[in-house]
């Protein structure tokens, strides 16, 4: 409601024009700048609200954008003056708009409306709220304050104060702030006290000044945690606004001189190194002045190693705590090695020995000196409770955990990085490319950590516009300083593909979504007997499909249906096909298993020398796992029986020592995982009659294991990997709805016995294809419910007991999760998201599971889907 306020104080200026006379002519008299109270954190000035609001409306992203607080009354005010008919230069006054934090989760907009040749008067903006909104729909009172008249004014939806001051009309839903400018008139209390400066004093007709000193303040409006922020009091950075289709920039400047930034000027190299999975990275430059000291190490010698460019990068393995980076540039990497290992020594833990784990053959080492870069460089590199080291390409990177380097390492050698994505490096190309400071945030990887530090009445906000975020892009921030300050560019880019206007969603229940759209069509010889394999053609990056028919003939089938290539394997494919590098040379094979070879081909249809590599087991090998311990492409392959006889290959598919095979003792739930946790490798290996085990890589138990729970499971494994074995953690789900966490020391973490409406109920876990989290389905007599980790129903599905079905879960996060219902015996399958609301009209014809990649910059999704001898690549909007 309180929203609608820039509506009416708008709407006084348009109900002008029809009664001019009722205002006094007058000449200009007072400033603006006297008037702003300085608990004020920015003012939006307009010199023409109309032409301002008219361009607005002519892009796509407005629609979406102005439901903002603050901006949703600007559709609103145009529709009414279209309405009204009324046309008049009192309609295109100078507005200007001053935020203020009114409660710890809330802010009230102040309006200030200039007269242009007359006179504000109560008494004529009576008459006017009267003709509009009928006689006696209007009530207002007058009271003093500080020997000032504040007029109160409540209208059958809305209420307001405003106040009269010089040629200014002052405006606000919340009426304290009316009294701020009061006081801040009488007592000097205005943001720019002292300062020579005029708010209209710009090159655009939008333009926003921000007070630096209060942004923490503003960020705790919107955050359950308190943000860190490097305040600068006295600075007020003043930005000219231009809008486009592709989102809108700000450029301006310090509006009073200020020392230069903390920072030195620095060049933005390492975006080489920043994945372009980072949620965020800030550069720095590096003051070479030791601002701390450390005992047992030569801080300033250690610095005059380095050159001169530090980056924080923050990523998100969906880890209980935020996983952070910090990329150093380095001159003698060499002799900052040496200093570093030498440290790492020092302060080992009393009878530990020096942690030192190999990844694409390089070493991470763990220092034992918590908040490590905090200490080395200042204190915005906080963070780092534990500190991991590597040094790479004369880069030198810190981790909060292991992890964290080896994605860092892994991206780079995959060339997903922000300086070698050709997307991603044209964006970063075009920032000033020497600043003292520049930000990105990259909304594809941000959204959902924002979300879940969101206070909730902005939870729920967001949450009720999938499609205003899903089109955020990027937002980038840079400061420099010059003689005359510090200069500023900033950028909000849309996706360039974001269908604000798109109508196809249809709300509520589980009524259809959107109609799906065929864009690509493929046909083998005969049916298809395996899901589509969606694989990554290595020359141009572009999708692929891989699939096989019921003559075990293989098909490579391109981004537009085109088969490249068909070949006879002579069997089924049992499980996945995957994609391997073996010959370490960034081409990719397609490997996969038969009941009685192992198979490797590369992308033009043959096969490598040495495959297919024929084996000899008593009963057929299912699903199969690639394993790669450290990174360096000497392959390992597992596989196990229905029986629970587990081999393990190595690259050249010869059964290694221990796993020959390693009989378990029953049949699995899933392929033995291999995961590595502070250098040690563990397979874990889960039997559906409740067994737990957890082995090194020479199939040797760790102690506590195997761990029985004495419950028979069913569905997928959930693993979550930590800094140590304590909280490393394996999650089953017995069939009659015990959620069992145990830690790889075989401690049990939780037991948690979800909801059982009926005895016949049967649970089973469902854990999502990407790896980030998992679902519980409960398959009751009459329909299936989905549940989340929480142990919340998120919706239910009508499914009939005995009804032959199988169901998939993808988090992409972000709000883009989806649930697939397959029902097998109709040979169809419906998608559903989260709320249980279908996103296609009607359930496709699917034979197999159907493969699904979620596309953030176009908020679409692609569906590969495969039905009698047919490939079907369908794209929908979310």
């Amino acid at each position: 409601m309180k929203s609608r306020i820039v509506v009416i104080a708008i709407l006084l200026l348009a109900m002008a024009a029809g009664w001019y006379f009722i205002f006094e002519k007058n000449s200009s008299k007072g400033r603006i700048e006297e008037l702003i109270p300085a608990t004020s954190i920015g003012v939006l000035s307009v010199s023409n609200a109309t032409d301002f609001y008219e361009e607005l409306a002519t892009y796509d992203w407005w629609d979406e954008l102005a439901e903002i607080p603050f901006l949703a009354s600007g559709k609103s005010l145009l529709s009414r003056l279209d309405t009204l008919a009324i046309k008049s230069d009192l309609s295109s006054l100078p507005i200007f708009i001053s935020f203020h934090i009114t409660a710890n989760n809330q802010i009230d907009p102040l309006y200030f409306i200039e007269s242009k040749g007359f006179e504000w008067n109560a008494e004529a903006i009576t008459t006017i709220l009267n003709r509009v909104y009928g006689e006696g729909s209007v009530s207002i009172t007058e009271r003093l304050y500080q020997d000032k008249t504040i007029h109160e004014v409540q209208l059958p939806e809305d209420s307001f104060s405003f106040f009269i001051e010089g040629n200014y009309l002052a405006i606000s839903p919340a009426a304290l702030l009316v009294e701020d400018v009061i006081r801040a008139t009488g007592q000097d209390l205005v943001l720019l006290a002292g300062m020579d400066y005029k708010l209209t004093d710009s090159r655009s007709d939008v333009s926003l000044l921000i007070d630096c000193s209060k942004m923490g303040d503003l960020a705790s409006v919107f955050s359950t945690e308190t943000p860190a922020f490097e305040t600068a009091d006295g600075l007020f950075l003043k930005m000219d606004i231009e809008a486009s289709d592709q989102g809108l920039l700000f450029n301006g400047r310090s509006i009073v001189n200020t020392n230069s930034l903390r920072e030195q000027e620095t060049s933005l190299t390492l975006k080489n190194f920043v994945p372009t999975s980072a949620s965020s990275m800030q550069w720095f430059g590096l003051n070479k002045t030791p601002e701390n000291e450390l005992t047992d190490f030569d801080l300033g010698r250690f610095l005059d190693q380095h050159g001169g460019e530090l980056c924080r990068v923050k990523m998100d393995l969906n880890n209980q705590n935020e996983d952070l980076v910090l990329l150093v540039s380095l001159d003698e990497p060499d002799l900052a090695n040496a200093m570093l290992n030498q440290f790492a020594t020092t302060v080992m833990a009393d009878n530990d020995t020096l942690f030192r784990e190999s990844f694409m053959e390089t070493d991470i080492i763990f220092i034992n000196k918590a908040e490590l870069p905090q200490i080395l460089y200042g204190d915005r590199f906080e963070g780092f409770e534990q500190t991991y080291y590597t040094i790479f390409n004369n880069v030198l990177m810190f981790g909060n955990n292991v992890e964290v380097l080896k994605t860092m390492l892994s991206e780079y050698d995959a060339e997903n990085t922000w300086g070698r994505s050709i997307e991603r490096r044209r964006y970063i190309d075009n920032l000033v490319q020497e600043t003292n400071f520049t930000s990105v945030y990259n909304f594809e990887f941000l959204l959902e950590g924002l979300n879940d530090k969101m206070k909730a009445n902005w939870q729920d906000f967001f949450d009720q516009r999938g499609r205003l975020t899903a089109a955020l892009d990027v937002f980038s921030f840079q400061l420099s300083t010059t003689g005359a300050g510090v200069l500023i560019n900033a950028s909000l880019d849309f996706n360039e593909s974001a269908g604000f206007k798109s109508t196809d969603l249809v709300a509520g229940g589980t009524e259809p979504g959107a109609k799906p759209d065929v864009r690509v069509n493929a046909f083998a010889d005969t049916t298809l007997i395996t899901a589509p394999f969606v694989v990554t053609n290595h020359n141009d990056g572009s999708r692929e499909v891989v699939l096989q028919d019921l003559d075990n003939q293989l098909y490579l089938i391109d981004d537009q249906g085109v088969v490249q290539w068909k070949k006879d394997v002579n069997r089924p494919i049992n499980g996945v096909v995957s994609q391997i590098d073996y010959y370490n040379n960034r081409k990719l094979q397609y490997f996969f298993f038969t009941d009685s070879a192992i198979h490797l081909v590369d992308r033009n249809g043959d096969d490598v020398e040495g495959f297919p590599k024929q084996f000899d087991t008593e009963l057929p090998l299912g699903n199969h796992r690639v394993i790669d311990y450290d990174n360096t492409k000497r392959y390992r392959y597992t596989a196990a029986d229905r029986r629970g006889n587990v081999y393990l290959y190595d690259k050249e598919g010869k059964l290694l020592e221990g796993w020959n095979p390693k009989a378990i003792g029953s049949q699995l739930l899933d392929v033995p995982e291999h995961v590595r946790i502070r250098g040690r490798d563990c397979f874990v290996m889960v039997e559906a009659t409740g067994k737990v085990h957890l082995t090194n890589r020479r199939g040797e138990y760790y102690p506590g294991f195997p761990y029985n729970t004495g419950k028979r499971l069913a569905g997928d494994v959930r693993i979550t990997k930590s800094s140590d074995f304590t909280r490393s953690e394996v999650v089953v789900t017995s069939d009659n709805g015990e959620v069992i966490r145990v830690n790889f020391l075989g401690a049990v973490q939780g037991r948690n016995q979800l909801l059982r409406p009926d005895v016949r109920s049967r649970f089973q876990l469902l854990r999502d294809k990407l790896n980030t989290g998992y679902a519980v389905l409960r398959r009751d007599v009459s329909n299936a419910v989905l549940i989340n980790e929480e142990g919340k129903e998120l919706f239910s599905v009508p499914l009939t007991r005995g009804a032959n079905a199988d169901f998939d879960f993808y988090n992409f996060r972000n709000d883009s999760e989806v649930f697939v219902v397959r029902n097998i015996d109709q040979r169809e399958g419906s998608i559903f998201n989260k709320e249980g609301k279908l996103i296609t009209t009607m359930p496709l014809a699917a034979d197999a599971a159907v493969g699904i990649i979620y596309h953030q910059s176009r908020g679409e999704y692609e569906l590969f889907v495969n039905f009698a001898n047919q490939m079907t690549i369908y794209t929908v909007r979310k």
